[in-house]
């Protein structure tokens, strides 16, 4: 006879209640530890998920020396930031899904591969770095695919939608050169002749580019016009915008500036002026009351100088219409934050 068959009936009745409360009791302990923290049209965000997202922001901002009133704040101050971030992650998934955008395994081991050669390393070195770090090849795999499917998915609904406009490029080099419509005048308009020298730090090729600047005095006293002189003698060699150095607001010079160019009249020009880099020779072309007198004019502009710009305010849109586009995504969703 077995040990169970000596039990009697009722005892074994017993022992099973016991068994079933235990384990029902054990998923219920287990329902409270793993609460749920968010829903996003019906998928789940556990505590646990997010508290293991959120552990490195924890780590750091989190110290022995607060109290627990201070921790505890601080934790749940985290805890919103990581479950707003993990929730925007949920709905571009689902747009990903959406969209049928696939990122293939050659893709994501060509990703890999440019990142070895960008950083002067093997794979098998690359491998021993991620496992000094405590991750897999194939976790990192996965994280690099989700990038390519996450940057794939911003340049669709985001990127080629966005475009920056000559006219805005125009706007902004007139806001940087500080003309700006509801500023009050005077405003100078303001050309220059730049020499550096050759040799940085030579002192010959200093007082070369010297002698040269002083040529340049001589011939404009010798009435030779402004824009050839400088041509003729700057260096480095003038760009497309030519002579043309910018429209400023008096606060916007620099002392030793304001003090030369605000002695002079429209068509006079500075002495030669020693810079800690160079020479330079300023010439006033006119004063103006308000900045549209002196339009800015994007054909004088260098390439370098407008794609500059254009990438600056690119960056801006981008943003702006990434956040619009979130906002988007948000409204349209059923999400429950429940922290």
């Amino acid at each position: 006879m077995t040990k169970l068959q000596q039990i009697p009936a009722c005892l074994t009745a017993i022992l099973f209640t016991c068994l079933l409360s235990f384990i029902l009791t054990a998923k219920a302990y287990g329902v409270i530890v793993d609460r749920i923290a968010a829903v996003v049209n019906g998928d789940v965000i556990t505590l646990s998920e997010l508290k293991e997202r959120a552990r490195p922001l924890i780590e750091k901002y989190i110290s022995s020396d607060m109290s627990r009133e201070e921790r505890a704040a601080k934790e749940k101050e985290i805890l919103k930031q990581v479950v707003t971030q993990m929730i925007d992650e949920d709905l571009a998934q689902a747009e990903i899904k959406k969209l049928g955008i696939k990122v293939s395994d050659e893709e994501v081991d060509e990703a890999i591969a440019s990142l070895c050669k960008e950083n002067n390393l093997t794979m098998d070195e690359f491998k021993a770095k991620l496992a000094s770090n405590g991750i897999s090849l194939n976790d990192y795999k996965k994280d690099i695919k989700k990038q390519i499917e996450n940057s794939q998915l911003i340049g669709s609904q985001v990127h080629a939608k966005t475009v920056v406009t000559d006219e805005e490029v125009l706007a902004y080099l007139k806001k940087e050169a500080g003309q700006n419509p509801g500023e009050e005048g005077p405003f100078y308009v303001l050309q220059h002749i730049y020499i550096a020298p050759k040799t940085p730090g030579d002192p010959n090729s200093r007082q070369e580019a010297l002698d040269k600047a002083k040529e340049a005095i001589a011939a404009l006293k010798d009435r030779q016009k402004f824009d050839k002189v400088a041509k003729e003698y700057s260096y480095p060699p003038l760009g497309q915008a030519g002579s043309y150095l910018g429209t400023f607001a008096e606060k916007d010079l620099s002392r030793t500036i304001k003090d030369a160019v605000t002695r002079l009249k429209p068509g006079q020009f500075t002495d030669v002026m020693d810079t800690p880099d160079g020479f330079q020779i300023i010439r006033l072309k006119a004063v103006n009351k308000t900045q549209a007198e002196q339009p800015l004019d994007l054909s004088k502009i260098d390439r370098a100088t407008m794609e500059e710009a254009r990438k600056k305010l690119l960056r801006e849109k981008l943003n702006a219409r990434f956040e619009e586009w979130l906002r988007d995504l948000r409204s349209k969703a059923t999400i429950r934050i429940m922290l």
